[in-house]
């Protein structure tokens, strides 16, 4: 009888250090799956920070080659105007159109 009383006493034991311990390893394992999906976020986080600041550059850049794009347009009409009214040929002197309707001839000869 005292063999199986020890046995008895023996199954719960086991039992609960059979419990304690796959509750440690599955705390261990859960921490490591948060960690990592912490790390994950961190690095996205900086990604984002990094394509967010490289966003801010280029619409900056944009912007600035904006500005550069309408002044030399601007400087280009002022200086086509400016050329034109040197070249622009008298009203007498412009060539005058073969249609009498203001169309050009398509028509093959």
């Amino acid at each position: 009888m005292p063999v199986i009383m020890e046995f008895f006493w023996a199954v719960p034991v086991a039992a609960i250090a059979a419990g304690l311990l796959v509750g440690a390893v599955m705390r261990t394992r859960c921490r490591r799956r948060v960690e990592r999906w912490a790390h994950r976020l961190v690095k996205s986080d900086a990604k984002l920070d990094a394509s967010t600041k490289q966003l801010a550059q280029a619409r900056k850049q944009i912007e600035k080659l904006q500005r550069e794009l309408s002044e030399a347009r601007r400087a280009a009409a002022v200086a086509s105007s400016q050329l034109g009214s040197q070249r622009s040929p008298p009203a007498s002197q412009a060539p005058k159109s073969a249609s009498s309707n203001g169309f050009a001839d398509t028509m093959p000869m």
